[in-house]
């Protein structure tokens, strides 16, 4: 058993997590497929088209937990979207983290994923990572009222069987309850889910290893600031994405709004080609999004972006 750092590769074109329903289901299978794959998550964070872990365990475990992962967003992605592609072929770096001085920056950098994207969010206000559950930061969403601390999420690791509310019914969709409910009873057993139908990462991640190796507060915070030389080596050597200047979510639905006032249809994944080509112009022009998350976000092949202006 060892520690290790893997992502996956962003994204070159489209997207995994395209709404709030979406990461919802994909922070509840994280839970419950780390718990199947007995797999220790120390933080971890989704990203709109990647994701990134650091785990104690083996390589055997990490290759099946995965697997397990991306085939079950795949399938949850085709019941929404009728989509039939990308996570099977997405690559994965591991990496194994070989002292406790790299431990820590790799937590930081994994942490500061959001933030260094260019999302309008702190580390631990993040709703899909692990940062808001160490130390004395928030952290999670209580069913009741929306707030408890992190002791409290740890006394309900013992609690009976995932609870959807009448709250949370009200918020989510049927169709995530149905992924939930369906999912394997004894690998659920335990979780609470929130106010929003999501099982917050307090209850799951090991916080306290997490505070062990840190060891203060103070330290956390300074290995979560950027560390800009760390961030570009660790980014080469996993072939990453740069980064952008909106997230993906909210150009989705710029670029979605741009296309029911253009072409009076819902979504661009219903638009050809060319008229993708022209909502790609006004996303470079008037948002400043880059040639991959213009590729990514409307599905064009990126040397064709590279033509469009």
């Amino acid at each position: 058993m060892k520690y290790y750092h893997f992502c996956t590769e962003g994204l070159k074109r489209g997207v995994i997590f395209r709404d709030d329903e979406d990461f919802i289901v994909g922070m509840n299978y994280v839970a419950i497929t780390a718990r199947e794959c007995n797999l220790v998550i120390l933080a971890f964070c989704l990203m709109s088209n990647h994701w990134h872990f650091v785990v104690w365990g083996n390589l055997d475990d990490i290759a099946r937990f995965n697997t397990m992962l991306k085939r079950r967003i795949s399938m949850w992605l085709h019941q929404k979207y009728g989509v039939n592609h990308y996570l099977k072929n997405q690559a994965t770096s591991v990496k194994e983290v070989e002292n406790v001085d790299y431990l820590r920056k790799v937590i930081g950098y994994v942490l500061r994923n959001p933030v260094v994207a260019g999302i309008n969010c702190t580390i631990e206000s993040y709703r899909w990572s692990s940062g808001g559950c160490y130390f004395n930061q928030p952290s999670t969403s209580d069913v009741r009222d929306g707030h408890m601390t992190a002791s409290e999420g740890d006394e309900r690791r013992t609690e009976g069987p995932i609870i959807l509310t009448e709250k949370t019914k009200g918020v989510m969709t049927d169709r995530a309850k149905g992924i939930i409910c369906k999912t394997n009873s004894n690998a659920r057993k335990g979780f609470m889910p929130d106010v929003h139908g999501m099982i917050h990462p307090v209850q799951y991640i090991d916080r306290e290893a997490v505070m062990g190796i840190f060891r203060t507060a103070k330290s956390f915070i300074y290995n979560v600031m950027a560390f800009k030389s760390f961030d570009m080596d660790l980014e080469l050597e996993n072939g990453l994405a740069k980064k952008i200047t909106m997230d993906d979510s909210k150009l989705l639905k710029v670029a979605d709004s741009i296309c029911l006032q253009e072409f009076n249809v819902k979504s661009t994944e219903m638009l050809p080609t060319k008229d993708r080509c022209r909502i790609a112009v006004m996303l470079r022009k008037q948002y400043g999004a880059s040639d991959k998350q213009i590729s990514r976000i409307l599905d064009i092949d990126p040397e064709v972006v590279g033509y469009i202006r």
